[in-house]
């Protein structure tokens, strides 16, 4: 629907109703329902809508938070960022308990990809941004329900890899093993195809060096054969054993 719409009388304010509640509402997106600048001003000045920064609204007496604001920059921007890493395994999978929780919303992106000023402005130093391919951005990635809009995040396997990329800049190589040893189970196929995929060495020798130590059953279902890890020695943390199979160097797990 174009601006020509807004001015044959379309009604604006049906319009931005039946926009998902909780969600940011951004000039992108009112502009493509036909709402003009100017009238964006007007529905401002009369309370119906509320400017939270520039180029972005909500509905007035809405809050919204990140994963409100998250959902228009993958729907009205097209961005393909995510919560991931230790902020989802907490927020979606209940994974959190062995690690310390700052409250930080990890978010992941492609290299080169930007965020609009207005979201850099509302949540501030409420997230890390880390661009990466590591993994291919759509892979391993589902469709969240949050009752009025769905969300893009990663899949409980892709999240835990996420969370070894940030070892040991992030979290400490125990408090992630801590966090492993309790996936009891993941979906193969998916663990199977992200560990193909995934281009870090160091994320790969993390998963299957902590699986194995951890004896969870899953890990005997994945095939060796086709997860190359590279060759020499990766030393991470401070001191450490040597985890031969795996080329490893870190602090004793257990």
């Amino acid at each position: 629907m174009g601006s020509m719409a807004a001015q044959n009388g379309i009604n604006i304010k049906q319009l931005i109703s039946e926009l998902p509640t909780g969600t940011v509402i951004t000039a992108r997106k009112l502009t493509s329902l036909g709402v003009s600048h100017s009238l964006m001003r007007s529905y401002e000045h009369s309370g119906w809508l509320k400017r939270l920064s520039t180029g972005a609204y909500s509905k007035l007496n809405e809050n919204v938070n990140m994963v409100g604001a998250i959902f228009a920059l993958q729907n009205d921007f097209g961005i393909p960022v995510h919560q991931g890493a230790i902020s989802a395994l907490r927020d979606f999978y209940s994974k959190m308990h062995y690690a310390k929780n700052d409250g930080t919303t990890h978010l992941f992106a492609p290299s080169g990809t930007k965020l609009p000023a207005w979201f850099k402005i509302l949540f501030n130093k409420q997230y890390e941004l880390h661009l990466t391919n590591f993994l291919p951005s759509d892979l391993g990635v589902n469709e969240r329900n949050e009752g009025n809009f769905f969300v893009s995040v990663p899949s409980l396997e892709r999240a835990l890899l996420e969370m070894l990329y940030l070892v040991p800049e992030k979290m400490t190589v125990q408090e992630a093993y801590s966090i492993t040893e309790t996936v009891m189970t993941v979906k193969i196929q998916i663990m199977q195809n992200l560990l193909e995929k995934c281009n870090s060495v160091k994320v790969k020798r993390l998963l299957l060096c902590f699986a194995e130590t951890a004896g969870v059953q899953w890990f005997d279902a994945l095939d060796m054969q086709k997860i190359k890890l590279g060759s020499g020695i990766r030393s991470l943390g401070t001191g450490g054993k040597l985890y031969a199979k795996y080329n490893l160097v870190i602090p004793e797990l257990g």
